[in-house]
């Protein structure tokens, strides 16, 4: 039973060791990149979600007079 802890630490070990290479090997550029996407993502989002705000509130000035 013990060998088998064993077995599976090791693996996990392994497993994040080869995770955080991966990672180092992401250069600078990659990840302002992966940035600026995210970034314009979420820009578009918002900027989606303002434009449903302001239909809303026509639509509520609209009613009012």
């Amino acid at each position: 039973m013990g060998e088998k802890v064993e077995e599976v630490e090791q693996r996990d070990q392994e497993e994040d060791e080869a995770i955080e290479d991966q990672d180092s090997e992401n250069s600078p550029e990659d990840k302002e990149s992966e940035r600026e996407n995210v970034s314009g993502e979420k820009v578009s989002q918002l900027e989606r979600r303002i434009s449903e705000i302001e239909s809303e509130i026509e639509g509520l000035d609209s009613t009012k007079n």
